[in-house]
């Protein structure tokens, strides 16, 4: 259990992201071999947003002010891309993954929710079919593109799965921090790593 720097609750480590400080600059941390002193905060957008807009709430963690949070910003932004594709790759090979418009309609009892990359779309499949949440995510044509190589309408149909209300977090959490690419002011780009290629579905 760890205490959240922006809301200040104790959650499990799963719960939260960790992160340190270097040369003034907050830093976001994967490995938990790192050492030295760090701060914890939920995985939840708020949270998030706080500690963005303003790093100093980590100091009592830290023990130092954090004048920035841009590279935290950049290497979550990479880091939540990758979980994404990794966790899609992972749905796709289980087969709880459907593409299509006629296999979705043919299989939409077995779904747990949808995604599509186009709002006035999410307003459509809403109206059809009222039972089933529909995500919108933004980067639905590239994610397919980048993590199974296929070509998308921007409507994909996950079924149940043990990863699936994961993945559907991860999408809600990266829309509300970066489809207006409000915290930075890089435009996102296509993140082709060494991970993605490896583990992408060919």
């Amino acid at each position: 259990m760890r205490f959240c720097v922006s809301c200040k609750k104790r959650r499990p480590v799963a719960q939260l992201f960790r992160f340190n400080l270097e040369n003034a600059e907050l830093r976001l941390l994967t490995s938990s071999q790192t050492s030295g002193r760090s701060g914890w905060v939920c995985k939840i957008h708020t949270c998030i947003a706080n500690l963005i807009n303003n790093p100093k709430c980590s100091y009592r963690s830290l023990r130092e002010k954090a004048r920035c949070a841009k590279t935290f910003v950049k290497e979550l932004q990479k880091h939540l891309f990758e979980r994404i594709c990794s966790t899609l790759i992972q749905l796709y090979r289980s087969g709880t993954i459907t593409l299509g418009k006629n296999n979705i309609i043919q299989n939409i009892d077995k779904t747990l929710f949808l995604v599509t990359h186009n709002r006035s779309k999410q307003t459509l499949l809403k109206d059809r079919f009222s039972n089933i949440d529909v995500v919108l995510f933004k980067e639905t044509p590239k994610l397919m593109s980048i993590a199974l190589h296929k070509r998308s309408n921007g409507v994909i149909s996950i079924q149940p799965h043990k990863e699936a209300v994961h993945f559907k977090e991860m999408l809600l959490l990266w829309s509300k921090l970066f489809c207006n690419d409000h915290f930075t002011e890089n435009k996102i780009q296509p993140l082709p790593t060494e991970m993605l290629i490896q583990g992408s579905v060919v």
